[in-house]
């Protein structure tokens, strides 16, 4: 997905889905002027998994893509087409019930464009989620 924000409040989601047991968020501005990509799974004590990201400049379009493979309980973020972090052993979160694009019911609204939002059904490699960047 692509995202251009006209501001930045921290931990406003550009994407958040809400799953049976947790959620998971896009956000162009979280902690120490990062984006970030967040996981949360309320089975187990550590429940946080997050990527954190450079920080996304106002007015500039900046392609987010994020591919999690079940079997192997790995997430991967990339920003650009380049990867920007890796995590392993992340529960999945199986029945999404809520995908709001744009905000959630805890921070401000994203304010900014949001386009170009594709969710596959199968786990990306590095190698695809690159060659779909520089298709733009």
């Amino acid at each position: 997905m692509w995202i251009k924000p006209e501001s930045l409040y921290p931990w406003a989601c550009a994407l958040y889905v809400r799953h049976d047991i947790g959620f998971a968020t896009i956000s162009p501005l979280a902690w120490e002027d990062a984006s970030n990509f967040r996981i949360w799974n309320s089975i187990g004590i550590e429940g946080w998994y997050d990527v954190k990201g450079p920080k996304l400049e106002i007015g500039v379009w900046t392609c987010f893509a994020i591919t999690y493979n079940s079997k192997t309980d790995v997430m991967t973020a990339f920003i650009n087409g380049e990867k920007i972090g890796e995590l392993e052993k992340v529960p999945t979160n199986r029945h999404a019930e809520q995908i709001v694009i744009g905000g959630d019911a805890f921070q401000p609204s994203f304010n900014g464009c949001i386009s170009d939002l594709v969710i596959y059904n199968e786990v990306k490699d590095e190698e695809f989620v690159k060659a779909l960047y520089n298709s733009y």
